[in-house]
């Protein structure tokens, strides 16, 4: 049922992050919850905090079902949501960091036309001298 209705709120909008997440389904988030999104813990990156068990479970199901999948977002993307993590942001994601960093993502349909868009990173042509 909760995955559905992700799926159902990604094909609306494109793009969510967690604190769209958060606003839509309050009762997978509070703090109380003791689960963590946190698939890149062996770097000490952390995405999320304080889910549902049933929240973390089902995110990790629909990445490894190949349904959606994560990308990287400037952390204004956060701040003007007015939720974020308090830890300084992860700029090198494939770096093991010593303390905590966080790596604020966004969840796309895996079939999104926005991975075209999203994903690439032309190169950039050197300018002559």
């Amino acid at each position: 049922m909760l995955k559905e209705k992700i799926l159902k709120l990604l094909k609306e909008k494109n793009i969510i992050t967690f604190s769209t997440l958060e606003y839509e389904f309050p009762e997978h988030f509070n703090n109380d919850g003791l689960f963590t999104f946190n698939p890149l813990a062996e770097y000490n990156i952390w995405l999320w905090t304080k889910t549902s068990e049933e929240m973390s479970n089902t995110l990790a199901e629909l990445i490894q079902e190949r349904k959606m999948k994560l990308i990287p977002v400037h952390p204004l993307v956060y701040i003007m949501d007015g939720k974020w993590l308090n830890l300084p942001v992860a700029t090198e994601p494939d770096k093991k960091y010593e303390e905590p960093r966080w790596l604020p993502v966004a969840f796309i349909l895996s079939e999104s036309p926005l991975n075209n868009t999203i994903t690439k990173n032309p190169k950039r042509k050197r300018r002559s001298k």
